[in-house]
């Protein structure tokens, strides 16, 4: 069963993906019964996913040691010419930025198929919940929040 609403929702993914607005970020990649998912809400759950990502880190302060970032550093300072250490700091902060942008989107490629699933799986959950008259509070999720603080207190 779920074997079929997979391929149904790439088949309706690959027939909505021909849609185009304006801004392609609004540009729906699947749509899960009624639930469109668009680049936009890809975009936003894998930079959620990246926030958190300790492989980001590791990749980033890896970079940020290697002998090519630094002769990267010295040929950007060089070109650039800095009069002061203010304008030294403002680049600086420029090219970390770029830094992470650059491990930032080696990562997000890797990503962009689990999120999609992970997208999907989750309007799956909520069409079934419907359609089942599963109804969830407030006070459901706060019991179960605190469990999860609990277990993860207990460290397990």
């Amino acid at each position: 069963m779920r074997l079929f609403f997979s391929f149904l929702l790439v088949v309706c993914g690959l027939l909505f993906s021909s849609l185009s607005y304006a801004d392609s970020s609004h540009k729906i990649k699947v749509l899960v019964g009624d639930s469109p998912i668009t680049n936009f809400h890809i975009r936003q759950r894998t930079n959620l996913h990246l926030m958190s990502s300790p492989a980001l880190a590791s990749r980033l302060r890896a970079k940020l040691k290697s002998k090519s970032t630094q002769d990267r550093w010295r040929r950007f300072i060089e070109s650039e010419r800095p009069t002061s250490k203010e304008e030294v700091v403002k680049l600086q902060k420029r090219f970390v930025a770029r830094l992470q942008n650059e491990a930032r989107s080696g990562l997000a490629r890797g990503l962009h198929k689990k999120v999609l699933n992970e997208l999907i799986d989750e309007r799956l959950m909520i069409a079934t919940a419907k359609k089942l008259n599963i109804i969830v509070n407030d006070s459901m999720v706060g019991q179960q929040i605190t469990r999860i603080a609990q277990r993860n207190s207990k460290g397990g």
